[in-house]
């Protein structure tokens, strides 16, 4: 009997067991699926200190995103950081909403140190500290509160946008001088071949989803500034910095006469006159590494993204006040501390080939001084020989000097001596030669 009632207890024991399973299961299942089913956008409603936050997504469009299927994370900012945020701003909603969402699952757990990259491409941080979560410059106060389509972290305020160095450029105060150039030189182009086709429209004209690719002729050589993955220190002269340093430096680039065959009208050699100084200006303004000033003053040189290199550079950056970008740091300044070698430099010409020389009453013979006691001081260890047609002939050769600016120069030639080639210095044999020397320049 006892077996019997042992048997029926440890079978109803069983059952009950198999029971209460099931009803747990059940219960975690319709759980699970009514997570999967609910959406970011359901989950932030949900959350009453998020309803400022809240309403930013519903002027700027986004609660429509958060609630579709597509896959997001969420920093939401809580409503204390929100209350002094001007809601009728639309530009500035979309600003903050698109800082603070990021494509794809981020959940915390592994996190140490990670840049996420924002729907407006800026790169914030993801941090563990010690037992905190910290994003951007703000704590994390709830974490991975997971739903469908995402996860929703809650932070303590709102994260810091930093603009990038182009959007910079764009917005700042007293440097549309600057800006005007730099941005003349943008160009969107539509690109048919990566375009979708969605219809024809009422004039049989095709109707294209279309891609648009931005453009701008001085990131090819100077950087691309409004890349996010990038670095760059820029120094931005403000109005009164621009207009000093072109008064200066457009003085040196006049252009008149003919160039290549083509007459050069007045209207025209002023407008290359204008562009030709305003690269100048331009060009030696990036820097492609970010330095802050510290950095700048402990450096003994900086190289320009056009090319040049700035000794001791602390000097250029003297009075500027700087600001911290996504993408670097932008110094402005009241003047641009360009010294004149900046774009006035000395002209070398090697004169030592024969090839392209213009010459009268003479042969010229290219040299070289490899077994010349003198090698060590000649240049590319070679020079020109000059050997009139006769004894009394007077030679001449004529030899182009480049990019000359509109300035005074100081001009040196550079012989070697008769004795050049004798294996050991002899000077008893030297005379001396007198050279006449003529400058013709352009439109003279």
């Amino acid at each position: 009997m006892k077996h019997l009632i042992k048997n029926v207890l440890f079978i109803a024991l069983a059952i009950g067991l198999f029971s209460c399973n099931q009803t747990w299961e059940e219960h975690y299942k319709t759980q699970n699926e009514a997570l999967i089913e609910k959406k970011l956008m359901e989950l932030i409603y949900e959350q009453p200190e998020l309803s400022l936050f809240t309403a930013m997504l519903e002027k700027t469009g986004y609660d429509k995103v958060l609630a579709a299927s597509q896959v997001y994370t969420v920093w939401a900012p809580n409503n204390d950081a929100l209350a002094t945020v001007d809601t009728s701003n639309i530009n500035e909603l979309n600003k903050i909403v698109r800082n603070h969402i990021a494509r794809f699952s981020r959940p915390s757990s592994g996190v140490q140190n990670e840049a996420v990259s924002m729907l407006n491409k800026k790169n914030v941080h993801f941090v563990r500290e010690d037992q905190n979560l910290v994003f951007g410059d703000r704590t994390v106060l709830e974490q991975d509160l997971s739903v469908g389509n995402g996860i929703l972290h809650i932070i303590d305020g709102l994260v810091t946008f930093y603009p990038n160095v182009w959007e910079y450029l764009g917005s700042a105060d007293g440097v549309d001088s600057l800006r005007n150039y730099m941005y003349s030189f943008e160009e969107y182009f539509f690109d048919e071949e990566n375009s979708l086709v969605v219809g024809i429209n009422d004039l049989g004209q095709t109707v294209y989803d279309s891609i648009i690719i931005y453009s701008n002729l001085l990131f090819d050589f100077l950087g691309e500034l409004n890349n996010e993955d990038s670095l760059y220190t820029m120094l931005i002269p403000d109005n009164q910095a621009w207009t000093e340093a072109y008064d200066t430096i457009s003085s040196y680039y006049k252009f008149s006469g003919s160039v290549a065959g083509d007459s050069i009208e007045k209207a025209e050699a002023d407008l290359m006159q204008s562009s030709v100084s305003k690269l100048v200006i331009t060009k030696d303004l990036i820097f492609r590494e970010n330095l802050s000033k510290d950095q700048i003053l402990a450096r003994d040189s900086l190289i320009s993204s056009g090319g040049n290199v700035f000794k001791n550079p602390g000097f250029l950056f003297n009075n500027s006040t700087d600001s911290t970008m996504s993408n670097g740091r932008c110094f402005i300044t009241n003047k641009l501390n360009y010294t004149t070698d900046v774009w006035c430099k000395p002209i070398v010409v090697e004169a030592e080939d024969v090839r392209g020389r213009l010459f009268e009453r003479c042969q010229l013979y290219n040299r070289d001084t490899y077994r010349s006691w003198l090698d060590s001081a000649v240049s590319n260890s070679g020079y020109v020989e000059v050997s009139p047609s006769s004894t009394s002939a007077q030679p001449v050769v004529s030899f182009d000097i480049p990019n000359t600016l509109s300035t005074a120069y100081n001009i040196y030639c550079v012989f070697v001596p008769a004795n050049v080639n004798n294996k050991n210095m002899d000077t008893t044999r030297l005379l001396p030669t007198k050279i006449r020397y003529s400058v013709d320049y352009l439109n003279a």
